[in-house]
């Protein structure tokens, strides 16, 4: 009987042959349907996570040696398939030994203004800069405020655009090293 196939190894073929065959629709349908590649979850730092989405943040230490950061830049986009984000009505809350109310430049009742390095309305997937002055006026355009991140500390930023808010924590690296730094 060296030749012969046994039934149970017939079925268990079988099995194989239609896991393989799933395994391969499974791989090969998103693709078919344009879906290949694509995240649809729609996660917070994806382009087309919101109306703005943070996508990096850097602090730098002008007129301070790298001791301490005086300046934070979030770099902001626009998420795709979403309504034009106008930059002058957003309202970012700093939360550090204190609460700050941060405006732009032209907005009323803040404890200080962002500076904004780009277009201040954005479309689909557009990027800007808002450039942050931690009390020691190193950025033309902003009003600083609060005071200069030390090594190793954090604060939380609460991004408003009137749609949505966006958190995210922000650390200083330990010890600082060569600015600009990511945050």
């Amino acid at each position: 009987m060296s030749g012969l196939v046994d039934r149970s190894d017939l079925q268990l073929l079988r099995v194989a042959a239609f896991l393989a065959v799933v395994v391969l629709l499974l791989a090969l349908v998103p693709f078919a349907l344009g879906l290949g590649g694509v995240d649809i979850r729609g996660t917070a730092d994806a382009p087309d996570g919101g109306t703005l989405v943070v996508l990096s943040a850097t602090g730098d230490a002008p007129a301070d040696e790298g001791t301490s950061l005086g300046t934070v830049e979030l770099d902001v986009a626009a998420g795709t398939h979403t309504e034009p984000v106008d930059l002058d009505r957003v309202t970012v809350f700093w939360v550090a030994n204190r609460t700050y109310r941060v405006t732009a430049p032209d907005a009323t009742g803040g404890n200080g203004t962002f500076a904004i390095d780009g277009d201040s309305v954005l479309e689909n997937g557009e990027r800007a800069h808002l450039q942050f002055d931690l009390g020691s006026d190193d950025i033309d355009g902003a009003e600083e405020f609060g005071e200069r991140l030390a090594a190793g500390e954090s604060v939380r930023i609460v991004v408003l655009t009137g749609t949505e808010s966006i958190e995210r924590e922000l650390t200083v690296p330990d010890p600082i090293g060569d600015a600009p730094v990511s945050l």
